[in-house]
């Protein structure tokens, strides 16, 4: 019997410690006009930790951010006044990493790239607003330079341009269009 009340003083003890070792507080901010502005936790050292909240004078959710021990971490969100999502992005020990998406204000995806440690890197695509056509679409190197064949599109998703560029410069095929797709000049480019 003794044992076991031990044993039950113990593990409530370590719990009691392991909770206050990663208790959190929540700041609020409000408008002048007292409107909740925005919901901070912090952390035990006075860092931000949890989930943020920022709201608009009308109450509606606006933006939404993780942390970590005082860093952006996880998915981060801002917010129409219509509550569609705007943009979202990943971070990673503070920096922007993975994905990034921008939507119209109906929730269309109208932009798609990916951040590689706070920087453009990799394939990307950006849509029209209104028609949601195609209108760009190409890929970031390791110093957030244009990198392989870029195109450009009117908004009827026809081609307008496609340009072949190496770390940011003009190398290869330029070719550009005219009306319905008609090629209306070519030009080669050399890094050399």
């Amino acid at each position: 019997m003794m044992k076991t009340q031990f044993k039950l003083a113990f593990i409530s003890l370590a719990l009691m410690a392991f909770v206050a070792c990663d208790s959190t507080s929540i700041k609020e901010t409000t408008y002048s006009d007292g409107a909740l502005k925005t919901q901070t936790p912090y952390n035990d050292e006075g860092r931000i930790h949890g989930e943020r909240k920022e709201y608009n004078r009308d109450g509606q959710l606006i933006q939404t951010e993780t942390f970590n021990n005082g860093k952006k971490e996880g998915l981060s969100r801002v917010y129409y006044s219509n509550g569609q999502i705007k943009e979202e992005v990943m971070f990673k020990n503070g920096k922007e990493n993975g994905a990034y998406k921008t939507y119209n204000d109906r929730g269309d995806l109208i932009l798609q790239m990916n951040y590689k440690d706070g920087k453009k890197f990799g394939p990307f695509k950006q849509y029209n607003a209104e028609t949601l056509q195609l209108i760009e679409e190409g890929s970031f190197g390791e110093k957030e330079q244009l990198d392989g064949i870029y195109k450009q599109y009117n908004k009827e998703g026809l081609p307008l341009s496609e340009q072949s560029y190496k770390d940011g410069k003009k190398d290869g095929k330029f070719v550009y269009y005219k009306g319905a797709g008609e090629i209306d000049r070519e030009e080669m480019w050399s890094m050399a």
